[in-house]
C-alpha cells in the first residue's frame, strides 16, 4: 500500500457555494476510479501510478471536486513558473448528471485561484483531435488552437493526433 506521507504536490483548496476543490487523497483514488474515464483508460494501480507522480511534483495538481461532500470530477494539471507564469490543464472530467454549466463555472474559478495565488498569465490543455466535445468546451472557455501534435494518443490501439490549446485571457474569471 502507498501513502503520500510527504506532499510535494501544488496546494490548492477553495469554496464556492456547495463545491469544494482540493488535493485528491490516496483514499478517494477507488472512488475516482469507479466512475471515472480512468474506469476505462487505466487500471486502479495506473492511477495510483499517476496520483503518486503528483504527489512528488511540487508543481503538479491533482484535484479532487466535491459537491456536498460527493467526489463529481478531478482535474489534473501542472502550474511551470515562467515569464509569464502558465498552467497546464491535463485532464478534467465532471460526473456528466451534475449541472451542465457547473464546468466552465469550475474552470473560471480554477483559473482565478491560479492566477490570484500563484500569477498565472497563460492556461493550456491539450484534447485529442477526435474529440469534439472537448474543443468546443475549451473554445468557449476562450482557448484557441496553438499547435497540432501527430500521433500522441493510443486509443484502442490506434493513433490519435493532439491538439494543444491555449488561453491567455484570463479576464473570463467569475
Amino acid at each position: 500500500m502507498y501513502f503520500c506521507e510527504v506532499f510535494l504536490m501544488l496546494d490548492i483548496d477553495f469554496n464556492f457555494k456547495d463545491i469544494t476543490i482540493t488535493n485528491i487523497q490516496q483514499k478517494d483514488l477507488s472512488i475516482i476510479q469507479k466512475w471515472s474515464e480512468y474506469d476505462e483508460q487505466s487500471s486502479l494501480e495506473q492511477l495510483t501510478e499517476r496520483y503518486l507522480e503528483s504527489c512528488l511534483s511540487e508543481c503538479e495538481f491533482f484535484l479532487k471536486i466535491l459537491r456536498d461532500s460527493r467526489v463529481v470530477g478531478v482535474i489534473k494539471g501542472r502550474v511551470e513558473f515562467k515569464n509569464p507564469n502558465e498552467a497546464w490543464i491535463w485532464f478534467f472530467y465532471l460526473d456528466p448528471l451534475e449541472d451542465s454549466q457547473l464546468d466552465s463555472e469550475i474552470i473560471k474559478r480554477l483559473f482565478g485561484y491560479l492566477s490570484d495565488e500563484y500569477d498565472i498569465k497563460l492556461f493550456f490543455t491539450r484534447v485529442a483531435v477526435n474529440d469534439e466535445a472537448a474543443i468546443k468546451f475549451w473554445k468557449k472557455m476562450g482557448f484557441r488552437h496553438l499547435r497540432l501534435v501527430k500521433d500522441y494518443y493510443s486509443i484502442n490501439g490506434q493513433s490519435v493526433d493532439m491538439i494543444i490549446m491555449e488561453n491567455g485571457n484570463i479576464d473570463n474569471k467569475v
